[in-house]
């Protein structure tokens, strides 16, 4: 019995495991969360190695980067590059013999233009066919000239492909974890879900990252490897995707461990 005049100190029950490693196992799927969802916006995936050269490749989306370009016009053509329609409805200004010397058009000021992977595509061809300099005497492309355009144009549509495919499955990922997190918190507050789902919140880590690992395993066995992407480097949104696969994965083993006897 307390003495009179203090309150009795709630102690707490002998031998009762603190959830540190089940918290822990939210904070990893949270951030395997935020990361399977940012990669999916980044242009990283595929990076020339030299920096401000080269386009930056995303999923389906790409930048090119023009801030340490010594090409006054290198911003210019980044935005024709990205424009849905290449430069129709822009006006050019052209010399005595034919060949445009400007472009008499305000092109945004901006050290890198980003855009979406198709319409890249669609305008590499472009950019190659109405080159007057690839022209035969009768004002037409040269067939290698239509040739090398469909492989870029075709190597371009593969890289959009695998980056579809592979987005589409990283998405199903941070799905589940979404859901993995969720589950989670409600087993460990004690809450109960709809079917009891809350006990399913190991397992649906282990699914969510083995979706998003798959995910970058198939746009890497998915993209093209032609000689117009030799010179090119896995990015680091690549890298940040395995890493969240990795850490949904960690979360389920880590509440797995916390509730061991």
């Amino acid at each position: 019995m307390a003495p009179m005049g203090m309150a009795p100190m709630a102690m707490a029950p002998i031998g009762e495991k603190k959830p540190i490693m089940a918290w822990a196992a939210v904070g990893c799927l949270a951030v395997a969360l935020l990361l399977a969802i940012s990669v999916q916006f980044t242009n990283s995936w595929l990076v020339y190695p030299e920096e401000g050269v080269g386009v930056s490749w995303g999923l389906n989306s790409a930048s090119i980067d023009c801030e340490d370009s010594n090409d006054d016009l290198a911003c210019s053509y980044a935005y024709l590059m990205f424009r849905d329609g290449y430069d129709d409805g822009i006006y050019k200004e052209k010399d005595r013999d034919g060949n445009v010397d400007f472009y008499d058009y305000d092109f945004p000021d901006e050290d890198s233009i980003s855009g979406s992977t198709k319409i890249l595509c669609d305008n590499i061809a472009k950019s190659l066919l109405q080159n007057e300099a690839f022209w035969d005497e009768d004002g037409y492309p040269r067939p290698e000239i239509q040739a090398a355009a469909e492989d870029a144009k075709q190597e371009c549509l593969d890289l959009n492909s695998a980056g579809n495919t592979g987005g589409l499955v990283i998405w199903l990922g941070a799905l589940g974890a979404l859901a993995g997190t969720l589950m989670l918190v409600m087993n460990q507050i004690g809450k109960t879900l709809p079917s009891n789902a809350e006990r399913y919140g190991k397992l649906t880590s282990w699914v969510s990252g083995g979706l998003i690992i798959l995910g970058a395993i198939i746009w890497m066995i998915m993209k093209p490897t032609d000689s117009g992407l030799d010179d090119y480097n896995t990015g680091f949104s690549f890298y940040l995707a395995m890493i969240a696969g990795i850490l949904a994965i960690t979360a389920g083993v880590l509440d797995m461990l916390d509730k061991r006897e």
